[in-house]
């Protein structure tokens, strides 16, 4: 699993981020191209916009290649294809050939068909659905204890707006055990007063995954997908 953050500072060693809820990120679960199951951490990259251009791909491509296939190379049996969305940098030359003299083969879907083509893209309808959901409970959580707080305030002082922040992101994507909401000389410790479920171990389990690989005719591989009433024939089937 990879999260872009954008950052205000303008130089890439000035770039910071906040270890003790990065590690409460996701834990990617799989085999790849080691001998039996891993675990993984999440890989968090930052630059200005947050965003993904060439460099963003190559970099974390190879850092993501590496990691899950640590004997990759430009040889029959231990090429890496990634199959990929039409974004900015997919076609950029140097990253296509550096990327493809250490092994791993760029697979460029077909632009504007995220919705029946990728397979991942059929997991996030129930990922965005739960994020949301835990998105609105955290928020809620915290509007009650902020007015509690002013409530118990003996000096009828007004407190600022709660707001989510980046710091909400572990407990919104990967959920947390149930908690008790408390205060701290004046400061918010815990805001999750309930269980809230992962919304990542829940839509991209192995069963989801495969349905998801089913779906869009990869796993196995067929060409049933061109018969979905999505995909657009100018001549007829037959």
């Amino acid at each position: 699993m990879v999260v872009f953050f954008s950052s205000d500072a303008q130089e890439e060693q000035n770039y910071k981020a906040r270890a003790d809820w990065i590690a409460k990120m996701p834990i990617v679960k799989g085999q790849w191209g080691h001998s039996e199951d891993q675990e993984f951490d999440t890989l968090v990259h930052v630059n200005q916009k947050g965003g993904v251009d060439s460099y963003v791909l190559r970099s974390v491509l190879t850092k993501l290649v590496k990691t899950l296939y640590p004997d990759v190379c430009d040889t029959r049996g231990k090429i890496v294809c990634i199959k990929i969305d039409g974004g900015p940098g997919q076609m950029d030359v140097i990253s296509l050939a550096e990327l493809r003299s250490m092994g791993v083969y760029l697979f460029p879907g077909v632009q504007n068909t995220t919705q029946i083509s990728q397979e991942t893209d059929q997991n996030y309808g129930l990922f965005k659905s739960m994020t949301r959901l835990n998105t609105e409970i955290i928020l809620f959580l915290l509007i009650a204890i902020h007015r509690k707080r002013e409530e118990e305030s003996k000096e009828n002082k007004t407190f600022p707006a709660p707001t989510l922040n980046r710091s909400h992101y572990p407990v919104i994507t990967n959920g947390q055990a149930a908690e008790p909401a408390t205060i701290i000389d004046g400061k918010i410790t815990k805001v999750v007063a309930n269980a809230l479920p992962s919304p990542y171990a829940t839509a991209f389990t192995a069963a989801k995954n495969k349905e998801a690989w089913d779906f869009c005719s990869a796993v196995p591989l067929t060409r049933r997908l061109l018969q979905h009433f999505s995909v657009h024939h100018e001549l007829p089937p037959d």
